[in-house]
């Protein structure tokens, strides 16, 4: 069954999941799929545009960076025990969320925030539990600020910061100084940078903006497919809820904060409809899903279904 193959964390599975993922991206290049990418203000944006244009190098990237958020999702819900058993169910999850999507063959902002998103929160859920708690509370603002230089509507998510602090520990004032100095200290860099450039102008060019989304028809595709796997999944993912663990049930609640905010910023971001967006939170409240869910064969039609309407959303933005 594919969903049993990946309830376990034996060697073969993340060997399998590169093997997918590696494939995948092969097929991308010599078939030379060609879908629209989302383009994004940032000072990194002429680099990613020029990898990009080289199709090989687009592909290596892309690949790398889907792959390391692949494995880090199923390092972040292991170590911190949010999966009853240890296993690869959470990243086969974002690894079929995101093939999905179908914005996984080029190197964006946002698949380099999702990397650094699932290592802010690996930070952040180690914050209970570790005598380091001051590092953590910097390191993870700190990304959060590094994610806000790469796209400014990621500002919002300090508050998730902020949450995690106020549930894991007993909240100082130093906490506070220490977490602010940890977001603005990227942000520093960047205005100095700028001035050193005598581009300071260019700041104005960073703020965010705010704009409802427009949808390509090929996107409602997805998105149906998406909620088609995704809606009785936050369903279990709800109705277990009360279950878990205290320090569980507080991880899972940021997580289903993270994916509210990620809606709210992926709605009034402007631009096309870019669903890598919300893939880590979702990616999450899925692999609970396949993990919780006793009947196998729930779970083996729902991702069947999911590939069936994705291949049909493949077809459709090759063809047009």
């Amino acid at each position: 069954m594919l969903v049993n193959f990946f309830r376990s964390d034996r060697t073969v599975v993340p060997l399998t999941l590169f093997l997918i993922c590696f494939s995948v991206q092969f097929f991308s290049v010599i078939t030379a799929v060609d879908f629209e990418l989302i383009q994004s203000q940032s000072a990194l944006q002429l680099s990613i545009d020029w990898i990009n244009a080289k199709a090989f190098a687009s592909a290596a990237l892309g690949l790398i960076l889907v792959f390391l958020t692949t494995i880090l999702i199923g390092v972040l819900v292991n170590t911190c025990n949010i999966s009853i058993r240890k296993s690869f169910l959470f990243s086969f999850a974002f690894l079929l969320l995101t093939l999905g999507t179908g914005e996984h063959f080029f190197v964006s902002i946002q698949s380099i925030c999702n990397l650094l998103l699932v290592i802010m929160l690996l930070r952040l859920f180690h914050l209970p539990n570790s005598a380091a708690a001051k590092s953590i509370i910097f390191d993870s603002s700190g990304l959060i600020g590094i994610m806000s230089v790469l796209d400014s509507g990621n500002v919002f998510l300090m508050i998730i910061v902020w949450v995690g602090i106020v549930s894991f520990k007993s909240v100082t004032l130093n906490d506070w100084i220490i977490s602010l100095c940890g977001f603005f200290l990227p942000c520093l860099y960047l205005i100095a940078g700028l001035y050193f450039f005598d581009s300071i102008q260019e700041v104005n060019n960073w703020l965010p903006t705010f704009s409802i989304i427009k949808i390509q028809d090929s996107k409602y595709i997805v998105l149906l497919a998406m909620a088609l796997l995704f809606i009785p999944a936050l369903m279990v993912f709800i109705s277990n809820y009360a279950q878990k663990a205290s320090i569980i049930r507080k991880m899972l609640g940021i997580v289903l904060l993270l994916f509210v905010i990620l809606t709210v910023k992926m709605i009034f971001s402007g631009g096309e409809l870019s669903i890598t967006t919300i893939l880590i939170p979702a990616s999450i409240v899925v692999g609970l899903f396949f993990d919780q869910i006793k009947k196998v064969i729930i779970t083996e039609s729902l991702v069947l279904l999911f590939l069936a309407v994705s291949s049909y959303y493949y077809f459709v933005a090759y063809f047009s």
